[in-house]
């Protein structure tokens, strides 16, 4: 075997088997925290690019996610809170902060004013009904070098009865408006893509087939664009059917 299919196939084994099990987040998410303090103010995380790698299980019964940006370290400060959101159908697996684990806590009752730059009251009521919103307190980055860097990796159960992502016959249709990955609502972002699927489906992001590379016995697609804050591209992953 091609030294580079072996190692492609050792990569999907790991990632899939680290998920082949029913997911705990209790050592990820701190509690539900219904927000109530007028005085809070979250800061949404700067990143400089994200690359957004997705894995689709040999049956299709999962989708493996994870995203990764960097932030210059001088645009964050030690304790401050950062906020980001996420489709509420995504199960978080883990948060790495320069390969760290760090605590999330998912927050309840979140009004325009928590979000700063403050958020329009139609974006929030929005962002509220499909996305969940999470919190991260910064650890000490004082030490940390001229970057900081992210790594979270979650995952999309591909069943019917999720209610904020489309499901149907093993395709699976994630809107950008819900938050697919861990984008600036107030920002245009650039998003490196790569994908490893079975043989049988194919992608697209926005209106764009995107094209792939058969490596071993699937399918690798890879993809770089910028996503529009007002008009963020939905992920679509398409099973073809026999």
């Amino acid at each position: 075997m091609n030294k580079l299919y072996l190692i492609i196939a050792i990569v999907i084994a790991l990632w899939s088997a680290a998920y082949s099990t029913e997911i705990d987040q209790s050592g990820v998410l701190g509690k539900s925290e219904k927000v109530d303090d007028s005085e809070l103010k979250m800061l949404l995380i700067p990143s400089m690019k994200h690359e957004v790698r997705i894995i689709v299980t040999e049956d299709g019964g999962r989708v493996l996610m994870s995203d990764e940006f960097s932030v210059l370290r001088d645009e964050i400060k030690t304790c401050e809170d950062r906020a980001f959101f996420l489709n509420k159908d995504f199960v978080i697996e883990s948060l790495l902060i320069n390969g760290v684990a760090n605590e999330l806590y998912l927050l309840d009752n979140i009004r325009a004013e928590h979000i700063q730059p403050r958020l329009r009251l139609l974006s929030l009521i929005d962002v509220s009904q499909f996305s969940n919103v999470y919190s991260i307190t910064m650890p000490d980055v004082s030490a940390f070098p001229d970057t900081v860097h992210f790594m979270l990796k979650y995952v999309i159960p591909t069943s019917d009865t999720l209610k904020y992502t489309d499901v149907q016959n093993g395709s699976v249709t994630a809107r950008g408006q819900n938050f697919w990955y861990a984008r600036n609502i107030h920002l245009d972002e650039e998003v490196k893509l790569s994908v490893s699927a079975p043989r049988n489906y194919l992608l697209e992001i926005g209106d764009q087939r995107v094209a792939f590379k058969n490596v071993s016995s699937r399918k690798a697609f890879e993809y770089s664009f910028r996503d529009s804050d007002k008009a963020p591209n939905n992920l679509k992953i398409i099973k073809q059917l026999n």
